[in-house]
């Protein structure tokens, strides 16, 4: 377990630090772009080296829808290009923001990752009059 943190670890400090690249990409997917269609919207990634990916084969987990009430529900999603996933959501609502593993300790694991085997940070974006706004992890 400690191992593949230090990779990582080293992988980011290599390329960050010392500008030497030792993968492609030394992060996880994060979001480049939302594009809503009908009731469904689309997010397209960066950082994904050769693609996204559904680490365990099941089905993405943990994104989510959250309306101006501040009620919760859980999106469908999926990935339909090397680096675009979709996500829906079976009530009928209004979104005002969609956010993935927006939680400290997301159980069952997260599942998103890019090729080169990094998972997707944790975020939440702010959806209104289409303009999108972002909150990274450490706003929690």
């Amino acid at each position: 377990l400690k191992k593949p943190v230090g990779e990582r670890l080293a992988d980011l400090a290599l390329h960050q630090t010392y500008q030497k690249v030792s993968k492609v990409v030394a992060v996880g997917p994060t979001v480049a772009s939302v594009e809503q269609k009908g009731s469904t919207w689309l997010l397209t990634f960066d950082h994904c080296d050769g693609g996204v990916m559904v680490r365990d084969g099941d089905a993405l987990k943990h994104f989510e829808f959250e309306d101006a009430s501040g009620d919760v529900f859980k999106a469908d999603a999926e990935v339909i290009g090397a680096n675009v996933v979709k996500i829906s959501c079976r009530q009928k609502l209004s979104p005002t923001a969609v956010r993935y593993a927006w939680m400290p300790y997301p159980e069952p694991p997260v599942n998103f990752f890019n090729a080169a085997g990094y998972p997707a940070s944790p975020f939440q974006l702010h959806l209104k009059n289409n303009l999108v706004t972002s909150s990274a992890a450490t706003s929690q």
